[in-house]
């Protein structure tokens, strides 16, 4: 869709940002929504009114603008548990494929269950470690201590027992954290 990625520059082909997941996750939880939809049409109709009222009508309500200060997916966190819910479908729809195979074909030497055991491993196991793998460097807060440091900064400028006024939940929490945790 958007053409060779050879050419790509080393800062876009470097960056923690630039994750590849081969479209598991979503292809999975596609195979989960129809599976749903064509086992059971009721129960799919509310996963798909969660999902849509809670994605794509938050989208068009807030009409909010490409570039942001900084990410908004908890905006829209009800639609991402409405898919997660169709990819644990997807897994469903996988072992049901399988079952019905196992009834349909003998294969020599290996059983179909030994088979359906494989794929599921590399399901279950596979498809969240890598995304553990690829999400790992561009969500891992380490070493991290700017929040910290303002923080005390801030501390730093009262007289004990003073009444520090700050611009909302970016100040507060890494105060409270400042105080409760550190002690400072």
């Amino acid at each position: 869709r958007i053409g060779s990625q050879k050419n790509m520059p080393n800062h876009i082909k470097n960056h923690k940002g630039r994750n590849t997941y081969f479209m598991l996750p979503f292809i999975l939880g596609l195979i989960g929504l129809f599976f749903h939809f064509f086992k059971q049409k009721k129960d799919f109709w509310a996963i798909f009114l969660l999902f849509f009222f809670t994605g794509i009508a938050i989208v068009i309500e807030l009409n909010q603008t490409p570039l942001q200060p900084r990410e908004r997916d908890y905006a829209y966190v009800g639609s991402f548990y409405a898919f997660s819910i169709w990819i644990g479908f997807g897994v469903l729809a996988i072992l049901d494929f399988a079952n019905w195979v196992k009834n349909k074909i003998k294969i020599n030497n290996i059983t179909i269950q030994q088979i359906s055991l494989i794929t599921l491993t590399i399901i279950l196991l596979g498809i969240p470690s890598l995304m553990a793998m690829e999400n790992w460097d561009d969500h891992n807060r380490s070493h991290r201590y700017t929040a910290r440091d303002f923080a005390k900064n801030y501390l730093k400028s009262c007289e004990e027992d003073g009444i520090l006024f700050n611009m909302g939940d970016n100040d507060t929490f890494p105060l409270w954290y400042a105080q409760e945790v550190e002690d400072y």
